[in-house]
């Protein structure tokens, strides 16, 4: 799991991001591929450019229009992790559903 997620988490958000949102003309799979990649690593710009084999510019375009369109989606709600979390009193096991269940983290 390079970008922090497996390919069939992925392929939902983009789904997900080219079903519900306009505002992405222009951006490839690729593009949350870089963004999965600096929200896992969260390193320097130009590391991360220097991996994804383009310049500093177009990585910082790229991945903060997808982080953002990201940010946007309504995938949970935050009432169901709530009331999820409210009903199970082990921290470690809520932390695991939450990663594995709703494909949150790795």
């Amino acid at each position: 799991m390079v970008f922090g997620c497996s390919l069939y988490v992925c392929l939902i958000l983009w789904a997900y991001l080219t079903e519900h949102l306009a505002n992405l003309h222009g951006a490839h799979p690729v593009h949350l591929l870089w963004a999965l990649l600096f929200l896992k690593l969260y390193q320097c710009e130009e590391a991360n450019a220097a991996m994804c084999s383009c310049s500093v510019r177009t990585f910082r375009k790229w991945v903060w229009i997808v982080v953002n369109a990201l940010a946007s989606l309504d995938l949970v709600s935050l009432m169901s992790v709530t009331c999820y979390v409210a009903l199970t009193c082990d921290a470690h096991y809520c932390c695991y559903y939450l990663r594995f269940n709703l494909g949150i983290g790795t």
